[in-house]
């Protein structure tokens, strides 16, 4: 239970941390995926080993929402 709190006030954070490079982005939504595949667990590794082959572009995008949050 105190993890899934734990990781919404983590994505909360990230996603507060983004705007400045979230108004170069198209969609909210997407940022929110982002900040899910940074926190998350082996779920979400699977996915992002999936997904981020086949769009180069959220490979790139994705680097930098996570150098984002591995400065903090």
């Amino acid at each position: 239970e105190w993890i899934d709190s734990l990781k919404k006030a983590q994505q909360q954070f990230v996603i507060m941390k983004i705007p400045p490079v979230g108004e170069m982005m198209p969609s909210v939504a997407t940022v929110s995926r982002q900040a899910s595949t940074y926190l998350g667990d082996g779920d979400y590794e699977i996915e992002d080993s999936d997904v981020l082959p086949r769009t180069p572009r959220g490979s790139s995008r994705g680097s930098r929402v996570s150098s984002l949050a591995h400065s903090h």
